[in-house]
């Protein structure tokens, strides 16, 4: 995961408040739902301290009109000094929903959830236009119809007889007049989103039109699903899960390459393990990835309350660099602060995977590799 957009929180002082909240929106009272889960974490946060400032600015990030991708989907919500930094949708519900006012943002279970900057775009088809939708991180940009210019014919004719052949051949000209208008629309879409997921779904004939006449250099991005529909009130559920699915495809994906690179780094010395190795590099700025175990039990990090790259195990050690108060941090928001701070990406490993060292690895940055060699 690219940690790019969490440098805000790295920007100003804390304490911060950090909610992870169940967004899910599938049902018609999802929304009464959701800001009845965040009224009890927003008493809990009360409770440990934040102000009244703080959650009045986090009351507006956690409205469900704010955008977040339908479907069964958590939110992060991080705020400070009466200012939210950042409200990242999450793919699905968060395990545990959890709220801490704490010195440093809690950001460990953005990985631990299966947060991934994966883009998809979704067409739900019929004879007539699609549906489109977009997500970018989570976060819905796009929703709407779009209509194919041949209203007529659209049906086939059951009439039969000498005729039969005539109206089934308008009615697939119309059908794909109609695919034809849809593609420039999809294309344009899935080029400014950079998407790496295309869904096409609903109606069997007009899927099969519209993948026909997708640009061939998209077509290993496309996912056909034989389910979902446009017609008003139709079932989203199973076409939500497919989604999510695929989602986790491509992020798995992606946690693979990095762990093989990390074994035939570590085998080279291109790589450090262990929790003392890896506080190390990452008070340098050395990783390049950092690697967790995602569900570990880890030791809590001696940091700097005012750098957020300084972190280590011994206090000793940052009172030897010069720091008076070092304060004790939860590790995995220590080391994914140092990594933000130091353009870092993050992934969560799972245990069956690989059993990192101390719960923790790192792939060292080229720089360092060469004054290895």
């Amino acid at each position: 995961m690219n940690l790019s957009f969490l440098r805000p929180l790295y920007q100003s002082p804390g304490p911060w408040a950090s909610v992870y909240l169940d967004a899910t929106h599938n049902r018609t009272d999802s929304d009464q739902a959701i800001l009845l889960r965040w009224r009890a974490l927003r008493e809990e946060l009360a409770d440990q301290g934040a102000d009244e400032e703080t959650l009045v600015a986090m009351d507006i990030a956690v409205n469900p009109d704010q955008g977040v991708a339908p479907g069964r989907v958590g939110l992060a919500v991080f705020a400070s000094g009466g200012r939210v930094a950042l409200a990242e949708p999450l793919p699905q519900p968060p395990p545990v929903q959890v709220a801490t006012w704490s010195p440093r943002p809690q950001t460990g279970m953005l990985l631990s959830t299966g947060h991934e900057q994966v883009q998809w775009v979704r067409a739900v088809v019929d004879r007539t236009g699609a549906q489109l939708t977009a997500v970018d991180s989570g976060r819905l940009r796009i929703n709407k119809a779009v209509s194919g210019s041949q209203e007529y014919p659209i049906h086939v004719s059951e009439q039969g007889g000498w005729a039969q052949a005539r109206y089934e051949r308008s009615a697939n000209v119309s059908w794909d007049r109609n695919a034809k208008d849809v593609v420039p629309r999809l294309t344009a879409i899935v080029d400014a989103l950079g998407a790496d997921i295309i869904i096409v779904a609903g109606d069997v004939r007009a899927r099969q039109f519209l993948i026909d006449r997708l640009p061939a250099r998209l077509s290993e991005r496309v996912v056909e699903s034989d389910t979902g529909s446009r017609a008003l009130g139709a079932e989203q559920q199973h076409l939500d899960d497919v989604t999510a699915q695929e989602v986790a495809r491509v992020s798995g994906h992606r946690r693979c390459e990095v762990l093989d690179r990390y074994r035939m780094d570590l085998a080279k010395g291109f790589a450090a393990q262990g929790m003392p190795a890896v506080t190390e590099a990452a008070w340098h700025g050395a990783p390049a990835f950092l690697l967790l175990s995602a569900g570990a039990e880890l030791p809590m990090l001696w940091v700097d309350p005012d750098d957020f790259r300084a972190v280590a195990t011994d206090p000793q050690v940052l009172r030897d660099a010069g720091v008076q108060r070092p304060e004790q941090e939860t590790a995995d928001a220590a080391l994914i602060g140092a990594a933000a701070a130091t353009d870092a990406d993050a992934f969560a490993i799972d245990l069956a995977e690989e059993r990192l060292l101390d719960g923790v690895g790192a792939i060292l940055r080229y720089q360092d590799r060469s004054a290895r060699e």
